[in-house]
């Protein structure tokens, strides 16, 4: 399978397989450098395509890039495809010769250069009817973030631990290893934010600094070859791998927060790719947990922090997630009203109200447990379908409250939900009322073994959530 290489921005190839593991273990090429193989539509990181070479040993081997051969008695510029001859063989005595020597040989350059070109970037597929992208990945977006990483990894900031602080305003992740440093949140190409960046660290992609300018928090993973653990098949070495996270006030460069992870564990085998050389285990479990125990739990809402959903199976798979870290600051009406286009999210849940994950209205659910648009008295029509659309977004979000009870040794917590209804063009909370649901169901405790953590929250009080809300007027 014949595969192109997008490095620096250039483009280069095809090389099959065997040779682009070599230049990954000769070091030519990075895992963090792109390739594509012919056929496909998405670019990849090669160490994602590769990721027996990783951590190999350095074998040598035809460098990417063709060498200029320099204008000499007797020069042969050949095609790095095909082989065939591109240059002439000059035999030149005296100064006049010299001088002609050196005319052809710019022309030479020059030819050489031009074809080279040509050849990298009008690239089809000879195997397949679909044509392998002539273009690279283009880095225009975050480029500045992706610019910036290895300045950001090179930070050492001054300790002043406080386990409380959280990470504030626009946050960046840079992770700093064998190879060249990374902004984590991005798309691989740094054209578009990684929407899963919230799984891995608790932060939502609108929270990513877009540019270096923007950061105020900076979370450092910093990555080393550790003390030695095993010894493999081929002479291969296994060392730890030592991880030291900072969370770093980035205008003040102060680290409020500072953990090493460390991973001896040695794997029971090592890939034949490694032959000599170095192994770094694998990086240390734990440290996306620490670093999401410092994640805010919400931002202050901003015309910036809003998100932008205009497809419908987008906003209904995200649009409870993103629109539910949002702070809106109180600004009380007594005339309150629920008016225009309404969204209605129950973020503990990850539930928008009215659809389905793909964006559709969901059909009536007259027995549900949860909320419904019936049971808040709203019809398909009141619902915003997109972000662009909303006047009055309707947060209904519940968390575990205080301990009520024991049930057959199972603690039993209140359920505590917080109802706002927001002007979302004004950004402000102009209504607010807490819930405490504390009615207990003894018979959902028949069988205590099915609570692992012998604890439990009692559901939530739906139906006075309902009552409160249908009493706001509709315009």
């Amino acid at each position: 399978m014949q595969i192109y290489i997008n490095k620096n921005g250039k483009q280069h190839g095809p090389f099959d397989e065997n040779r682009i593991v070599a230049m990954l273990l000769d070091g030519q090429v990075s895992p963090n450098d792109f390739g594509i193989k012919e056929g496909q539509a998405n670019w990849q990181k090669l160490g994602v395509m590769f990721p027996q070479a990783e951590q190999a040993a350095k074998v040598v081997v035809q460098p990417i890039y063709q060498p200029m051969i320099p204008p000499t008695a007797s020069a042969n510029i050949v095609d790095q495809k095909t082989g065939k001859s591109k240059g002439l063989i000059f035999g030149l005595l005296g100064c006049g010769g010299l001088i002609l020597l050196a005319i052809f040989g710019l022309v030479a350059i020059y030819f050489f250069s031009g074809n080279q070109s040509t050849r990298q970037t009008t690239v089809t597929n000879s195997n397949s009817a679909s044509p392998v992208p002539a273009k690279p990945p283009m880095f225009n977006d975050f480029s500045s973030m992706k610019n910036k990483a290895e300045e950001l990894a090179a930070i050492s900031p001054t300790l002043k631990l406080d386990s409380k602080t959280k990470m504030s305003g626009k946050i960046a992740i840079v992770e700093k290893g064998k190879y060249d440093a990374t902004m984590e949140g991005y798309g691989y190409d740094y054209k578009k934010l990684d929407q899963n960046v919230k799984l891995s660290y608790g932060i939502t992609a609108e929270m990513l600094a877009k540019t270096p300018d923007e950061i105020d928090t900076l979370v450092q993973i910093i990555c080393s070859k550790g003390k030695y653990v095993a010894k493999y098949e081929g002479n291969i070495l296994g060392y730890g791998n030592s991880c030291k996270v900072s969370i770093i006030d980035y205008k003040s460069k102060i680290a409020f927060a500072q953990k090493t992870f460390v991973n001896n564990k040695p794997e029971k085998s090592v890939s034949s790719a490694y032959d000599g050389g170095d192994y770094i285990m694998p990086k240390p479990d734990g440290i996306n947990e620490y670093i999401t125990s410092f994640a805010p739990e919400t931002i202050e809402a901003n015309v910036a922090s809003l998100p932008i959903i205009e497809d419908k199976a987008l906003f209904g798979s995200t649009a409870s997630e993103k629109l539910g870290v949002l702070t809106f600051p109180l600004k009380l009406d007594n005339d309150a009203k629920l008016k225009g286009k309404i969204t209605v999210i129950q973020p503990d849940m990850n539930t928008l109200i009215g659809f389905d994950r793909e964006g559709n209205f969901q059909p009536l659910l007259p027995n549900a447990l949860v909320l419904t648009k019936e049971s808040l008295g709203l019809v398909n029509e009141q619902l915003a379908t997109k972000t662009s659309e909303i006047d009055t977004l309707i947060n209904v979000s519940c968390k575990s409250g205080g301990l009520i009870t024991k049930v057959k040794g199972i603690s039993v917590f209140s359920n505590t939900c917080t109802v706002s209804i927001i002007d979302y063009k004004a950004l402000t909370t102009i209504a607010q009322k807490v819930f405490d649901g504390k009615k207990v169901d003894n018979e959902r405790y028949s069988d205590p073994t099915m609570y692992d953590d012998k604890k439990d929250t009692v559901d939530f009080p739906r139906s006075e959530i309902e009552e409160y809300i249908k009493q706001f007027p509709k315009s």
